[in-house]
C-alpha cells in the first residue's frame, strides 16, 4: 500500500485508520514490534495549537460519538444501568480508575496543576462549541440534508503562537462561531454568578439561601474555568485575543439575556 493510499484512507476515515495502516506498513516492511519503555517519549504525534483548530478536531470526533448514541447500538440503551443496580459499579470503577489514571500520568509526565485545570476547562468549552455542532451535524445527516465530510486541522503554527501554547497560553484570535457562543457564555455565566450571590447576601432569608449556596458555588466554579475567556475579552492584547467584533456581539447578547426576565414581568 502507498503512502499517497494511506493518506487518502487517513483523510477519509480519520486518524486512527491512518494510525493502523502507518503500523500495518511499518511492520511489512520489516520493522519487528518490541516493546519499549525510555525515560523520554520517543514518538510524539502532532496536535494543534490554537483553540479553534483544537475544538474543529473535536467537533470531527464528536460526530463519529453522536453516530453511535443516535444508532440501534446507543449505549443508552444497551448499557442501561439504574445507581441502585449492582451492574452500576462497574461503570463507576471505570469512571473513578479512567480520571484518577488520568491524573497520575499527568503528574507522572512532569505537568502542573494548571495543565489538569486546563483539561477542565477544555471539557467545558468543548461541550457549549465542538460538541453541540457535532450533534447539529449528525441531526443533518439523519436527515439526509447532508453527507460527512472531514475537515482537516492545521498542525503548523507560527512562532508566536507556539511560545504562547508552550506557556499554556489559550490561543483565540478568530472570529469563529464556536467563539461567539463561548464569549457570550463566559460574561453570562459571571452576571448570573454576581446577581445569585446578590440575591443570597442581600434578598433571600437564611433558611432559603442556604439552600442556594452549591448552586452559588457551581457557578463559582464555572466563572473561574472562564477566566481565560474573560482575559482573551478584556485584558490581552496580543494577536491570541478574542476579536473586539466577536466582543461586543457576546457582550450585547449576554446583557439583552440577563435583562429579558425584567422586561417580561415588569
Amino acid at each position: 500500500m502507498t503512502a499517497s493510499t494511506n493518506l487518502q484512507m487517513g483523510l477519509i476515515y480519520g486518524c486512527a485508520v491512518e494510525d493502523i495502516i502507518t503500523g500495518l506498513a511499518i511492520i511489512c516492511r520489516g520493522w519487528k514490534p518490541v516493546y519499549f519503555s525510555p525515560h523520554k517519549s520517543t514518538f510524539l504525534g502532532v496536535a494543534p495549537t490554537t483553540l479553534d483548530q483544537s475544538l474543529i478536531q473535536d467537533k470531527r470526533w464528536s460526530e463519529g460519538l453522536f453516530q453511535i448514541l443516535l444508532s440501534k447500538y446507543c449505549p443508552s440503551l444497551y448499557g442501561y444501568g439504574k445507581v441502585s443496580s449492582l451492574w452500576f459499579l462497574p461503570f463507576a470503577y471505570v469512571f473513578v480508575a479512567k480520571n484518577a489514571y488520568s491524573i497520575l500520568e499527568t503528574v507522572s509526565c512532569g505537568e502542573t496543576f494548571k495543565t489538569l485545570w486546563n483539561f477542565e476547562r477544555m471539557w467545558m468549552m468543548r461541550s457549549a462549541t465542538s460538541y453541540l455542532f457535532a450533534f447539529i451535524d449528525n441531526l443533518i445527516m439523519l436527515f439526509g440534508l447532508s453527507e460527512t465530510t472531514f475537515v482537516i486541522t492545521a498542525k503548523v503554527a507560527d512562532e508566536d503562537v507556539l511560545k504562547r501554547y508552550q506557556h499554556e497560553i489559550i490561543e483565540f484570535g478568530s472570529s469563529s462561531l464556536m467563539f461567539t457562543i463561548m464569549s457570550t457564555l463566559a460574561p453570562l455565566n459571571l452576571f448570573s454568578s454576581v446577581g445569585g450571590i446578590k440575591k443570597v447576601i442581600f434578598d433571600i432569608e437564611f433558611r432559603a439561601a442556604a439552600g442556594l449556596i452549591p448552586h452559588v458555588i457551581l457557578c463559582g466554579v464555572t466563572v473561574m474555568l472562564h477566566v481565560p475567556v474573560y482575559e482573551a475579552l478584556f485584558v490581552r492584547n496580543d494577536e491570541g485575543q478574542i476579536p473586539s467584533s466577536v466582543m461586543f456581539k457576546s457582550i450585547i447578547v449576554a446583557s439583552l439575556a440577563c435583562l429579558m426576565p425584567y422586561l417580561l414581568y415588569n
